[in-house]
């Protein structure tokens, strides 16, 4: 939620947030990892003040630190407004394996934090990213059953790559360098095939449809003489390991995902 304080300090009073999720020495361990913003800062007007942070942020912690105080300070009030989406745990899980359950228990609380107006990273940029939303959609379905942020989600989505799957074929797909023809696109569209699987939602198949034969088609018109087609790579892992293998393992996601739009062709009746 967003962290807020409601306060009463002379003009120019300095007040410092710190939050997170874990602590080190005694205090919140807010420098850990760069990048992962976990603190703000508030400078006092003469009499009464209330600061709260624009976006929502995950904690257990919080830490204040006042500075350049005339005067004493009195803080009324130090608190968190909540921000969830009303997920209902729905699904279950138990086993003789305490790891396992724990892991159960770990993804709840993940896709709790990760669902606000869309699924979103709950660091960073705070953004919906078509790579997550595939385990953000695993998440979902099999903790609450709740398709509604799947299928708004999955409508941005469609935003977010709209030079692929709605401009085309004015887009030029080379002038942003953000791989709009690469792995993240072509995943949503397995990600469609596995919300009708569950779903059978054939209104949000025919509503997305378009925007997923856009794309295909213009990943057809990418192939050389030898039938390979030219893609903006594809996301194997952050670790060093041996990714020689880019141009298969992108390949065989594009196959995937023929099939996948060739069985929602015939669901909607198409050729």
């Amino acid at each position: 939620g967003q962290l807020f304080i409601d306060y009463e300090a002379p003009e120019g009073t300095v007040v410092n947030f710190g939050w997170e999720e874990d602590a080190s020495i005694g205090r919140p361990n807010i420098l850990k990892r760069a990048g992962v913003f976990t603190a703000a800062q508030h400078i006092a007007k003469e009499g009464h003040n209330y600061f709260e942070t624009f976006k929502p942020y995950g904690h257990r912690y919080i830490q204040i630190v006042i500075q350049n105080a005339t005067s004493p300070v009195k803080i009324n009030e130090i608190g968190r407004r909540e921000q969830l989406y009303p997920l209902e745990k729905t699904g279950w899980f138990e086993c003789s394996d305490p790891m396992m359950n724990s892991i159960w228990e770990l993804g709840w609380r993940t896709i709790r934090i990760c669902a606000e107006d869309v699924f979103i990273d709950p660091f960073r940029e705070r953004g919906l990213y078509a790579g997550d939303l595939m385990a953000q959609t695993t998440l979902s379905y099999v903790t609450s059953g709740d398709v509604t942020l799947i299928r708004k989600s999955m409508r941005e989505i469609q935003g977010l790559y709209r030079e692929v799957m709605q401009d085309y074929p004015d887009v030029d797909v080379d002038r942003h360098g953000i791989g709009l023809l690469g792995d993240y696109p072509l995943i949503t569209l397995m990600n469609l095939r596995w919300y009708f699987d569950i779903s059978h939602d054939t209104a949000f198949i025919a509503e997305s449809y378009p925007a997923y034969q856009s794309m295909m088609d213009s990943l057809w018109l990418k192939q050389d003489e030898n039938g390979i087609i030219w893609h903006n790579g594809g996301f194997i892992e952050w670790i060093q390991i041996d990714k020689r293998a880019e141009m298969a393992t992108v390949h065989a996601l594009i196959s995937r995902c023929y099939s996948d739009l060739a069985f929602l062709s015939t669901v909607l009746g198409k050729e």
